[in-house]
């Protein structure tokens, strides 16, 4: 379910924020944050291994969601995302 870390993202994260998972992984977060923002935002996903990606992009296409911009990239390549346009950063387990 993604009531666990929806009811952690929604102090910090609301309706029409944009937001950035670096490292997506499996995606954990990633539908509990297009939630939180909301239609009306965007939730930027990268990570280095594609088929990571891959399974986030299936997810949201399953989902119907139309908020997430997933990449394969690395943490230091985020250049297709705006310079100051993020509102909300998170980088679980990245180092």
């Amino acid at each position: 379910s993604r009531e666990h870390p929806r009811r952690h993202l929604a102090p910090y994260v609301t309706p029409g924020q944009v937001a950035a998972d670096v490292g997506c992984n499996t995606g954990y977060y990633t539908l509990a944050l297009a939630d939180c923002v909301g239609p009306e935002g965007h939730v930027y996903v990268v990570d280095l291994d594609e088929d990571l990606v891959r399974a986030v992009q299936q997810q949201a296409k399953e989902g119907s969601y139309h908020n997430i911009h997933a990449r394969t990239a690395s943490a230091a390549d985020l250049g297709f995302v705006e310079d100051g346009s993020v509102d909300f950063v998170l980088a679980n387990g990245l180092l």
